[in-house]
Formats: structure tokens, sequence, C-alpha cells
């Protein structure tokens, strides 16, 4: 999977909406493709996403992507804006697995 991440104005958001999903294995054994960089996402991440481009969705909050993963600061700040981040998207699409 590509994606491509982009810079948004907190102030003055785009359009998007957010991906909630179930890590399902804790694991970080799959691979998205960001801006030429290969990030570590759970399986179950991927194929939301692998699922999701099918149906041309624009702008997507994924957490284990706009979230530095490595930088426990930038974690910790984020977490607690993720009402607001959810409460803000245009739809929020919930991905439990497959089938």
């Amino acid at each position: 999977v590509q994606v491509e991440l982009v810079e948004a104005d907190i102030d003055n958001p785009p359009i998007y909406e957010a991906l909630s999903y179930a890590w399902d294995s804790p694991q970080l054994d799959s691979f998205v493709v960001c801006n030429n960089c290969a990030i570590p996402v759970t399986i179950n991440c991927q194929k939301a996403l692998k699922r999701l481009r099918k149906y041309g969705s624009g702008n997507l909050f994924v957490d284990a992507i706009c979230i530095n993963q490595s930088s426990t600061n930038e974690k910790n700040h984020q977490v607690a804006a993720m009402g607001d981040v959810y409460a803000n998207a245009q739809k929020v699409i919930c991905w439990i697995g497959d089938e």
C-alpha cells in the first residue's frame, strides 16, 4: 500500500475521514510506503488501507501513519487529542477485519 502524508493546518483542517481499526496482533509485521519511506503497521491496518483504496477515500487519518510512533512525547500529545480527531472527522470508518 502506498500513501502520501500531507501537513494540515490544525486551525483550518481539510475535510478528512478517520480510520479506527482493531490492531488484532500487536506485531508491526506489515509495511505501508509513505512519502517513499516504509512505515511498519499491523497487518490489520494494512488490510484496511488496501480495502479502502478501492473506494477512493480522500484525506484519511490513520494513527499508525499520522503519529510518529517512535516518539513517546508525540504519541502522548496525540492520544490526548484523539477525541477531537475523531469528532472533527467527516466520517469515522471502523475496521475490525476482513469478514
